[in-house]
């Protein structure tokens, strides 16, 4: 299941904070962190189609590695 298909139905999936391993916790932080630091860099080089692009899909990437280890995680 990818991060937009059938929302509702993953989040009723997702385990509290308190429930997964600090592994899986780590990963996350560093994916959500990541995340931020795409979105700051579109906003500074939103004159430079190209690198919001390639941004962009940096960012594809880590959400669905984002959505994969929360579904992962609750196996």
């Amino acid at each position: 299941m990818r991060y937009n298909d059938s929302v509702e139905l993953s989040m009723n999936r997702i385990k509290s904070p308190s429930e997964h391993p600090p592994e899986i916790l780590s990963s996350c932080r560093n994916h959500l962190e990541s995340l931020q630091n795409l979105r700051y860099l579109i906003l500074l080089e939103v004159n430079q189609p190209s690198q919001v692009k390639l941004h962009l899909r940096m960012m594809e990437q880590h959400l669905n590695n984002l959505a994969g280890t929360l579904l992962h995680g609750q196996e």
